[in-house]
Order: structure tokens, then sequence, then C-alpha cells
């Protein structure tokens, strides 16, 4: 019985102890990226790109995209060491070219197949909502669009 009282103060002392270090840690954090904005401004940008990061809706893969450069650029110029961007940003931009064209391709194939309407619905649909500025796909848009005799 006396042992056990023991082991149960050993243990309320240990879990005490983390507790506290943990609080005192996450202070001390978060009082040291107060005095660096750009740390924080990094933070927040790549916190911005894990969630708008979605396979499930390709048109935050742009977003991400851009999140994730600046994060970089603001980390590169100012030294500051956090998650390497590089293979996120690699992922991003490897995923976007690939539904693009994958996009583009389907398109065509609709196009070809006598179906316009599908060809324009598919680039607004798997193109240009992921990249709405894609010289492409904007350009295949207006040809399709005109085929139709409808002016964009």
């Amino acid at each position: 019985m006396n042992s056990t009282k023991y082991l149960l103060i050993f243990f309320v002392f240990i879990v005490m102890t983390l507790i506290i270090g943990l609080c005192v840690g996450f202070f001390v954090g978060l009082a040291s990226s107060k005095d660096n904005p750009v740390l924080l401004e990094s933070i927040s940008l790549i916190e911005q790109g894990n969630a708008l990061f979605s396979d499930v809706d390709k048109t935050t893969w742009m977003p991400s995209l851009t999140a994730f450069q600046k994060a970089k650029e603001l980390t590169d110029q100012h030294e500051l060491k956090l998650p390497d961007m590089e293979p996120r940003i690699k992922q991003l931009q490897e995923k976007i070219e690939y539904a693009i064209k994958q996009g583009i391709e389907t398109a065509k194939f609709f196009y070809d197949g006598g179906s316009p309407s599908m060809a324009i619905t598919t680039l607004e649909n798997e193109v240009l909502k992921i990249a709405p500025e894609h010289e492409e796909g904007n350009k295949l848009k207006i040809e399709y669009l005109n085929e139709l005799g409808i002016k964009n």
C-alpha cells in the first residue's frame, strides 16, 4: 500500500513536470516568434498551403503553390530554418502540370469527337479552375466558343 502511494506520487510529479515544461516551451516559442514577424508570416503561409492543398479540390492547388513559394522566398531571404519547401513545391507543380495536361487532352478528345460544348466544360472544370490564366486552356476555350458561334 505504501509503495503504491509513492509510485502514484512519482507519476503525478512526472506528469506535472511534463505539463509545466510544455507550457514554458510554448510561451518561450510564442515570445520569440512575436519578435520575428517574417517567421510568423512564413509559418502562416506554410499552414495556408497545407490547408489548401487538397486532392479532392484541385482549385486549391495554385493558391497552395503560391503560398509555398512565398514562404520559401521569405525563409530564404531571411535565412530562416523552416521545413524545406522544395519537395512540396515540386510535388504541387507536377500535380498541376499533369492535371492540366490531362484536362487539355480530354477537351481535345471531346472536341475531335464532335462535342465542343463538352470540350469547353472540360476546359473550364479541369484546366481553368486550377490555373485560370493558363494560356493554352484559354486559347482553346475561345477557339471552341467561336466554333459554337458564342462570343467570349
